[in-house]
C-alpha cells in the first residue's frame, strides 16, 4: 500500500511539474506557448458563444461542445473532438486525429494532418486549397491536394467507405503563382489606362 502511494505521489508530482492539468472553459479564453493540458473541454455559456484562441501550447485531448469556437492557429493538439455545431478553424497546425460529430463545421486552410479525420452524423469539413486529387479506385478514403500556401497534403477519412462530397466540401482557391500573375497583369493594365 505504501509503495502504491509513493508511486501515485511521484506521478502526481511529475504531471504537476509539467503543468499538465484539465481545464473546463465556459468563457472566452486563450491558450498560448508554454500552456500544457491533459484535457481541455470548451462549452458555451448561453446566451454568449465561447471563443477560444489557441496560438501555442500542448493539449492531449481537446473537446469543443455546443456552439463554442476554437480558433486554432498554433500549438499541438493530439486528439480533437467537436460536438454540436462547433466550429474548428485551422491554420498552420498539426492535428493528428479529428472526431467531428453532429452539426460540427470544420474549416481547414492549411497545416499538417498526420492521421485521420472521422466524420459522424451531419458534420462537415471545408477544405481550402487546389489541385485536389481523389481516386475512388486507388484509395477511397484518401484526398490529396495543395493548401493555399502551396504545401501538399493528404487527408484520410477513416470512418467512411469513401470520400463523401456532402460532408467534405472542397473550396478551390487559386494557386499562389496564378494570384501573382493576376495582380501583375492588373497593375500593367492600370498603368496603361492611366497613361
Amino acid at each position: 500500500m505504501k509503495k502504491m502511494l509513493v508511486v501515485f505521489a511521484v506521478c502526481f508530482a511529475v504531471f504537476n511539474a509539467e503543468g499538465a492539468v484539465d481545464w473546463d472553459i465556459y468563457d472566452d479564453a486563450s491558450i498560448q506557448d508554454g500552456d500544457v493540458y491533459l484535457a481541455v473541454n470548451i462549452y458555451d455559456n448561453p446566451p454568449e458563444q465561447t471563443v477560444v484562441n489557441m496560438t501555442g501550447g500542448d493539449i492531449s485531448l481537446c473537446s469543443i461542445n455546443n456552439s463554442a469556437t476554437l480558433n486554432y492557429k498554433g500549438g499541438d493538439i493530439s486528439t480533437l473532438q467537436a460536438n454540436n455545431q462547433s466550429v474548428v478553424m485551422s491554420d498552420s497546425v498539426d492535428i493528428p486525429t479529428m472526431y467531428l460529430y453532429e452539426e460540427t463545421q470544420a474549416y481547414i486552410h492549411n497545416g499538417s494532418y498526420g492521421s485521420s479525420i472521422f466524420l459522424y452524423d451531419n458534420a462537415k469539413v471545408h477544405i481550402y486549397g487546389y489541385n485536389f486529387d481523389y481516386n475512388e479506385l486507388v484509395s477511397p478514403n484518401l484526398l490529396n491536394g495543395q493548401w493555399e500556401n502551396g504545401e501538399s497534403f493528404s487527408l484520410v477519412f477513416r470512418n467512411s467507405y469513401s470520400y463523401n462530397s456532402d460532408q467534405v466540401i472542397l473550396h478551390e482557391v487559386p494557386e499562389p503563382a496564378t494570384v501573382l500573375l493576376l495582380v501583375s497583369a492588373g497593375g500593367v493594365l492600370y498603368n496603361r489606362r492611366k497613361s
